[in-house]
């Protein structure tokens, strides 16, 4: 059983269409398979960084620059020939 698998059988997860949407932001509803490979990236890179001996919010930097970085590649997909 992977980590996600076991987190989200151990969570309980807020249901997305009641979360509060804050001001000048926009929501964005996840299929499941995306939400699989989102939460195991994340619990990846925050295990990685924590064993390291980084700190918590050095870990969470981690994971919104990596998320960031992805983003952009997935804009410009010249950028991932170099």
């Amino acid at each position: 059983m992977s980590r996600a698998e076991n987190l989200r059988k151990t969570a309980i997860l807020p249901n997305p269409s009641s979360r509060h949407k804050p001001r000048g932001y926009g929501t964005y509803t996840m299929e499941p398979d995306q939400r699989q490979f989102v939460l195991e990236q994340s619990l990846g890179i925050f295990a990685d960084m924590t064993n390291a001996g980084f700190t918590f919010q050095e870990a969470l930097s981690a994971i919104f620059m990596t998320g960031m970085h992805y983003a952009v590649s997935a804009l410009n997909p010249k950028q991932q020939e170099k």
